[in-house]
Parts: structure tokens; C-alpha cells; sequence
């Protein structure tokens, strides 16, 4: 059973240059319940499924169940920042260009596996989730936010899809259709600081990544321990979290169980 925690501090490892800057403006409204924040703490290189049979040959000649770099860069950073902080969570955070859901599996049980060695006992504390297919999807799914951000005109008209399934490069997209001078570190940030998870999630059937990265956030704060506290912001309903479409790559992961209960 976890201690009683008045405040949450996510910390967020990420691979992109964008996310490492702005990513925690995109989890704004969930700080507006005064018991969170977000910051990146580090920067990792992508990882994907390990394929090479002289490297997997390697690794169990070592005996090894994850390359040693992995526990370097993710597994002993993650221990280092949670183990003297009881209320941190951590969020590794990653992109899924060009992957399908069959490679995302094997990405993620990577980054689990990193994880998991490097917290053992505290694992129910960290999640892997991804954006899909990158950052620059979401802002298709908030054009409002997006126009008004970038100055667009003309402006990039509404679009009723799932920006994670159907649009392949986001950024290329962008960059190719309406904004040619998108800098990606400067101009992610004017956008996220008006992108609305509201608007993003507002479709139950669209962005089940990002939902679910949301729903273990959400999940988290639930351990606060005023009653009926975190109900109040009504996120469940807002961002259809118990009713929406959940990303099944990574929507069974623990949580930290809230005091009281078994």
C-alpha cells in the first residue's frame, strides 16, 4: 500500500526534441486540480524490437533479458528519480512513426522490460505510453488551436477522422500542406500552449493513445485522499475515459494501489 500523497510530480521521459521542451503543456487541464504537474526528465534514443539473431544471441550468452544500455538510460534513471520520492510518478513517452500495432507490442515490452528491472518493486509507479503517429497528429485534432497558434491562412479546416489511424505524417502533413516554415521545437510549443484535451478526446471513438495515456494519469490522481476530490474535475466524463476507445498496446498496465485497499 502506498503512503498518502497530497501532490503528484509526473515525470516524463520522452525521444523527441518537440516533447523534451513542451510535452507537460499538453496535460494542462489535468494540473487545473492543483495536485499535479509535469516535467521531462530525461531524453532517451527510440527504442524498437530487438531482430538481430547475433544480438539476441549476444544478449542470452549474458544472460541478459534487455540490452545493457536499455537499464543504463532507462532503467537506472527511472530508480534514480523515484526511489527517495513516494508521490512521483513516471511517464516514458514515445512516438510510434511508422510502426503498426504488432511492432508498437514489441516496442513497448522494451521499454516495460527497462522499466521493470530498473524499479522492480516500485514498477506500478511508471507506464509506457505513446502518441501515434507523433505530436504534430494531435494538433489535427484541435484545428482551432492549431490556426490560432501558427497564424494559419488559410487555415487547416476541420477533420472528423482519427488523426492517430489516418493521417501518416503528421508532421510532413503540416509542413507540406499549410505551414512550410514549421520549426518543430518553437512551434510545438505555441500550439500545445492552446491545444485542449477537451477537444482532442472529445470523440469516445478517436486518439485511444493518448486516452489512454490520460485514463493511468487520471487513475493516479485517484489516490489523493480527500474523497471525492479529483470526481469533482470530472476528467472521466470530459475525455470519455471509462466509455472512450483504449489503445490495447498499453492500456493494461498496474497501478499504484490507493491507500485502503487491498
Amino acid at each position: 500500500m502506498s503512503e498518502s500523497c497530497y501532490y503528484f510530480t509526473f515525470l516524463l521521459f520522452v525521444t523527441g526534441k518537440g516533447e523534451r521542451e513542451h510535452l507537460p503543456k499538453l496535460f494542462k487541464e489535468l494540473t487545473t486540480s492543483g495536485i499535479c504537474s509535469f516535467k521531462v526528465v530525461e531524453k532517451i534514443g527510440q527504442r524498437r524490437a530487438i531482430t538481430s539473431p547475433r544480438r539476441i544471441a549476444k544478449m542470452v550468452g549474458k544472460g541478459q533479458m534487455l540490452p545493457s544500455k536499455d537499464f543504463e538510460q532507462i532503467g537506472a534513471p527511472a530508480r534514480r528519480h523515484l526511489q527517495n520520492a513516494p508521490c512521483a510518478r513516471l511517464l516514458l513517452i514515445d512516438d510510434l512513426e511508422g510502426l503498426d500495432e504488432a511492432d508498437a507490442s514489441a516496442a513497448f515490452q522494451r521499454y516495460r522490460r527497462a522499466l521493470d528491472e530498473g524499479l522492480r518493486e516500485h514498477k506500478e509507479r511508471a507506464a509506457v505510453h505513446f502518441l501515434v503517429r507523433m505530436l504534430e497528429a494531435y494538433f489535427f485534432a484541435d484545428v482551432e488551436a492549431t490556426n490560432q497558434a501558427l497564424a494559419l491562412d488559410p487555415p487547416i479546416p476541420s477533420y472528423d477522422q482519427d488523426v492517430e489511424t489516418t493521417i501518416e505524417h503528421p508532421k510532413s502533413e503540416l509542413k507540406q500542406q499549410y505551414f512550410p516554415q514549421y520549426r518543430e521545437i518553437e512551434d510545438s510549443g505555441k500550439v500545445l500552449g492552446q491545444l485542449s484535451l477537451n477537444t482532442v478526446l472529445a470523440s469516445p471513438e478517436r486518439c485511444a493513445s493518448l486516452r489512454t495515456c490520460v485514463k493511468w494519469i487520471v487513475e493516479q490522481l485517484m489516490a489523493y485522499p480527500t474523497p471525492n476530490y479529483v470526481e469533482q474535475f470530472s476528467f472521466d466524463e470530459r475525455f470519455h475515459l471509462q466509455t472512450g476507445q483504449l489503445y490495447v498496446v498499453t492500456e493494461n498496465q498496474e497501478i499504484t494501489q490507493h491507500p485502503g485497499t487491498d
